[in-house]
């Protein structure tokens, strides 16, 4: 955590700003191409503008409950609680062992989970399994999204899982 604030107090006002202004870009991007992925499948619009609403619309959409959403955020929690578990000489512990270890597990549960629901909505959109590439290279995500927000095609849930009401 100590690295991260030294890196933050290394680049500046003007980096924080550029972070800042880096990380509001790509949130509007995002709400604006879920909006239209939820248009598609008939969900409202405004959904995609609340920031843990829209995952959870999501993967109500790619057939899981909504809760699920949450696995990703809580797994961040406790790993960010965990960072505080190390002492004055960087030595975590065996309680800092352990909860790190449970963030880890959630984190990747959530990761699966999350790959599942894209893997069911891209379906219902009319993708192919191989189409989940773009998301998971990181880079490329907002590519995923653009395709699938903004191409021809129809949200069809009789495809894949069902969704979740």
């Amino acid at each position: 955590m100590e690295q991260i604030t030294n890196w933050i107090n290394e680049i500046g006002p003007n980096g924080q700003f550029g972070l800042t202004l880096g990380a509001i870009i790509c949130y509007i991007v995002t709400a604006i191409l879920l909006s239209k992925i939820f248009k598609k499948a008939g969900e409202s619009e405004w959904k995609a503008w609340l920031p843990i609403v829209n995952f959870w619309v999501l993967f109500k959409l790619g057939g899981r409950e909504g809760w699920n959403s949450l696995w990703l955020p809580v797994a961040g929690a406790i790993a960010g609680y965990a960072s505080t578990l190390v002492d004055s000489e960087g030595y975590m512990g065996w309680p800092g062992v352990i909860v790190t270890a449970i963030a880890c597990l959630m984190a990747l549960v959530g990761l699966v989970m999350t790959i599942s629901v894209l893997l069911n909505v891209q379906k219902k959109l009319g993708k192919n399994a191989w189409f989940i590439i773009l998301y998971i290279i990181v880079l490329i995500a907002p590519l995923w999204m653009w395709i699938l927000a903004l191409d021809k095609s129809k949200y069809n849930n009789r495809v894949g899982r069902p969704r979740f009401k």
